[in-house]
């Protein structure tokens, strides 16, 4: 995409929408449970930590809570020291996403998307408090005739990495870091009829892990916090989809939670909101209607 509009043209509505933040100094065990709202991308941290530029990029970074930080601390930790960790601070444990102003281009936030490798932003503008910008936001262009791409999802999508459900937790956070990949796909049982494409994503997993359940285990014995399989989550189904859809197809199919994907009828590939926005546009087959709405 050669040339592309404003965010403030494309996303006006970006300072309206709510967002949920976290203080610095809140501990993980709060703002970790909103980790696992459908509606919560990440937590931008408003509090303790400052932005800073990155001085390989020259992008100013701001400090959130998200998903990502949070498993790798707990596969950075010692069992023993579990119950510590869930009442860690969020400063302590943040990643760093990039910024954009309201007036930058598309090309713009996507690259900073792929500089960081965030599917996140911050958005600066007339605001104290900076916006968010998110995949979902430009994944919804395709559908609201802003974006066009006739790439075919076979071709944009990656290849699934799957585990046996019997495979234990932190070896299978280990392979998500390992792969740069947000979910897993879990094996048939062999008892199974037909291959049902269950996934669990981070956010699965941190939805299990500070459930009430295995809180209480945490607190009682905390070494056992993570002593689970990937068989002790509950999945979700990714929906199927003809490998000739094109990109624009496939963002109406795409489920509405943030960590849905599609799967490729036929060659299996999958197809994620990176996939959808990122691949076209690195591929320069993303294009911008010349009228919106």
């Amino acid at each position: 995409m050669k040339e592309s509009r404003k965010l403030s043209e494309i996303l006006p509505n970006s300072f309206r929408m709510g967002r949920p933040v976290v203080s610095g100094d809140s501990p993980l065990i709060v703002s970790g449970n909103l980790l696992q709202l459908e509606e919560v991308h990440v937590l931008p941290i408003v509090q303790g930590l400052k932005p800073k530029m990155d001085e390989k990029t020259k992008i100013k970074m701001y400090a959130a809570l998200a998903g990502y930080s949070v498993l790798e601390k707990i596969i950075q930790t010692s069992p023993k020291d579990y119950l510590k960790l869930i009442w860690t601070h969020c400063k302590d444990i943040p990643v760093w996403i990039g910024s954009v102003n309201f007036e930058d281009s598309l090309n713009d936030l996507l690259g900073v998307y792929e500089n960081t490798g965030f599917g996140d932003a911050a958005l600066e503008g007339s605001s104290k408090i900076p916006g968010l910008v998110t995949l979902s936001e430009i994944v919804d262009l395709y559908k609201n005739n802003v974006l066009r791409s006739n790439a075919r999802l076979t071709d944009i999508g990656s290849d699934k990495v799957s585990l046996p459900p019997s495979t234990e937790l932190l070896p299978a956070i280990q392979t998500m870091f390992d792969k740069r990949i947000r979910r897993l796909f879990v094996e048939k049982d062999r008892l199974a009829t037909e291959n049902t494409n269950s996934y669990i994503s981070g956010r699965h997993i941190i939805r299990f892990l500070f459930s009430a359940e295995r809180l209480g285990v945490a607190r009682s014995s905390p070494e056992l916090w993570t002593d689970a399989t990937l068989g002790d989550i509950t999945p979700n189904q990714a929906r199927i989809i003809h490998d000739t859809k094109t990109v624009n197809q496939g963002a109406y199919e795409i489920e509405k939670e943030y960590d849905s994907c599609l799967v490729c009828e036929t060659s299996g590939k999958v197809v994620t909101r990176w996939d959808l926005v990122m691949k076209p546009w690195k591929k320069n087959e993303m294009d911008a209607y010349e009228n919106l709405g």
